[in-house]
């Protein structure tokens, strides 16, 4: 897995990749999965844009069986907080 992802890293055609960081992350060992959010930062075509995100990875046998990405938005609407 890891050698398809520098690839896919270090492609040239993608764009440059120029920070991800990983942030909180939690693993359910009853459910073989792990949760973890992350910000991307990234040069294509002589602009820089990121994003935020999430992942779910489930595991099999040791092994990402299934990865679910979403996108999210550093500006969060709460329309519900509390005081």
């Amino acid at each position: 897995m890891y050698g398809v992802v520098q690839d896919w890293h270090e492609a040239p055609n993608l764009g440059r990749v120029t920070r991800w960081d990983l942030g909180r992350s939690y693993l359910d060992t009853e459910r073989s999965a792990v949760f973890c959010e992350w910000d991307f930062e990234c040069e294509y075509e002589g602009k820089t844009g990121g994003f935020t995100g999430s992942s779910l990875y489930l595991l099999r046998d040791g092994l990402i069986a299934e990865l679910h990405e979403y996108k999210t938005e550093r500006e969060q609407y709460r329309p519900y907080q509390l005081p």
